[in-house]
């Protein structure tokens, strides 16, 4: 299902009048549309982020299930 509607456009716009073609449509596709220009740029952000990250494996849910566990333990020890 496509919610946006079709749009021909045949020549270079301004920002400012693709601002004015995009305020013509109805506040929920205008919101449907932004939360989409939203998702593309933080996958974009994302992508770039990624590739400096170090390296590291993966952690399980055991590992990190074991993390808590070792962080509950040593909170009682300090506690008593």
């Amino acid at each position: 299902m496509n919610i946006y509607p079709k749009i021909t456009i045949q020549s270079e716009i301004t920002l400012e009048q693709l601002y004015q073609v995009i305020i013509q449509l109805s506040c929920e596709q205008r919101i449907q549309l932004a939360d989409e220009i939203k998702r593309d740029a933080l996958r974009e952000q994302w992508q770039i982020l990624s590739t400096k990250l170090p390296n590291e494996p993966e952690l399980t849910e055991v590992d990190i299930m074991n993390e808590v566990n070792a962080v509950r333990i040593l909170n009682r020890q300090t506690a008593q």
